[in-house]
């Protein structure tokens, strides 16, 4: 038989859960990042491309990139889960950058 409490339980694992749930739409890896970056390119320059074609072009520029251009996108793609896994704690637990 459940107590009053155990609701209080539930409610609080179901808060874990969706939380933890939300910090896994984290800005995307590194190469969602890259591709990302080339769209905003390629608008700037009056290119809008459906996402159909975006993605191939991005895929066959990925793979050419020299090693370092892959580990500065993974880094900005680390540092970009870091802060908004930061920010949904701090939304949710009520904290700000001072504790």
């Amino acid at each position: 038989k459940k107590s009053p409490n155990d609701d209080d339980d539930d409610n609080e694992k179901m808060s874990h859960k969706k939380i933890k749930d939300m910090t896994k739409k984290n800005g995307g890896n590194s190469f969602i990042i890259f591709r990302k970056k080339l769209n905003e390119f390629l608008k700037s320059k009056g290119f809008n491309l459906p996402m159909q074609k975006l993605s191939p072009l991005a895929s066959d520029l990925w793979s050419k990139q020299p090693e370092y251009v892959k580990s500065q996108h993974k880094e900005l793609s680390e540092q970009t889960k870091k802060l908004l896994n930061e920010q949904m704690k701090n939304l949710y637990y009520g904290q700000d950058d001072n504790g």
